[in-house]
């Protein structure tokens, strides 16, 4: 009896152990199992994620090309402006020859009838001078592609400035901005006397792109302005006007060259601001080159995620590659394509609550 329960002790013991052995290798089969999984989506990501650059890239080739073809245009309309204004010189000149050889025929006259003739011709040639004289006044404007014109033989562009306000744009934000505007342009057209330049137009958009954004759009600016002299004569007439941080917190550029990127699984706490997610994002990752707008989040029902935008195509690649660390931890990093930027977020179905029953 003893040596069977001893043998039966025995058994049980071999089993544990089996169990055990197998629990383990159960385990080691399960991580490998994830890892290959975790291997196969990764890789499916990156690949995902180069076409998405392939798109960028050929978007931004194609928008070079534009860009060319519109320089080209305002060059070509620029020069027909210069040959038409050296045409219209010629024949000033030679209508006033003209007019003064009229003139000394009309103190020959003898007759009545011949000073009446000498007369009409005399009104005739300067009906002629008044209306080349009246062309060279008008200033011609040619289109020549997205934010280009050329004004008489110049070449001007449109520069667009955002700026981002403390809260959402409401009726005061509004009024403001429409009263500053004004003020600007007046400030302008001393300083166009002063400077001895042209004239800029000034206009704003208030919650045009965004609901906590107003747009503004500098345009006639000669070419070779810079566009940080024209944020800088922005800025001075916005601080001219008491606009302080609470209304401009933060000024950016339109760039064609930067891309957007997502980290889809980057929890925001609640109460965090978009300044202070910036900061925490290049504190975190080298200082990261963040442009443009400030992080925003994404997926507003349960700040899932933070969308923001890096320089260019390069940045995007090292993000995107690397992953970007948020809260301690690594995070997946997406390019967002194709998404206008004002396209609301759709909320997911299953956050959207029951549908309401029939009454």
């Amino acid at each position: 009896m003893r040596m069977v329960k001893e043998f039966s002790g025995t058994v049980a013991k071999i089993a544990c152990a089996v169990n055990v052995d197998d629990a383990k290798d159960r385990k080691k089969a399960e991580k490998l199992r994830r890892e290959s999984n975790k291997g196969k989506r990764d890789k499916e990501h990156k690949k995902r994620q180069q076409k998405r650059f392939d798109t960028l890239a050929n978007r931004q080739k194609a928008d070079e090309k534009a860009k060319e073809e519109a320089s080209r245009r305002v060059k070509e309309a620029a020069e027909k402006t210069v040959r038409e204004e050296a045409g219209r010189l010629t024949a000033l000149e030679d209508l006033q020859k003209k007019q003064q050889e009229i003139f000394k025929k009309g103190k020959q006259s003898a007759t009545p009838k011949e000073m009446e003739t000498n007369v009409e011709e005399q009104k005739k040639v300067q009906a002629q001078i008044n209306k080349i004289e009246s062309q060279q006044k008008v200033e011609k404007e040619v289109s020549g592609g997205k934010g280009k014109w050329a004004v008489g033989a110049k070449r001007t562009k449109m520069v667009k400035v955002n700026v981002i306000h403390q809260k959402p744009v409401d009726i005061e934000i509004r009024r403001r901005a429409t009263k500053t505007t004004s003020k600007i342009i007046d400030l302008w057209k001393e300083e166009t006397v002063t400077e001895g330049r042209g004239m800029w137009t000034l206009l704003v958009a208030p919650g045009r792109e965004r609901k906590e954004e107003s747009v503004f759009e500098i345009g006639k600016v000669p070419e070779d302005v810079l566009d940080k002299v024209v944020v800088q004569k922005l800025l001075e007439g916005l601080k001219a006007d008491g606009w302080t941080n609470e209304l401009a917190m933060w000024i950016f550029l339109d760039a064609s060259e930067r891309v957007k990127v997502r980290l889809p699984m980057a929890p925001v706490p609640p109460g965090m601001g978009r300044a202070q997610m910036r900061e925490e994002l290049q504190k975190a990752n080298g200082g990261i080159a963040i442009e443009g707008r400030l992080p925003e989040v994404w997926g507003k029902l349960r700040n899932t995620g933070i969308e923001f935008s890096v320089s260019n195509i390069e940045e995007a690649k090292k993000a995107v590659f690397k992953g970007v660390t948020w809260n301690g931890h690594k995070r997946r990093v997406e390019v967002v394509t194709g998404e206008r930027e004002n396209t609301p977020i759709k909320t997911p179905a299953h956050n959207r609550g029951p549908r309401p029953q029939a009454s």
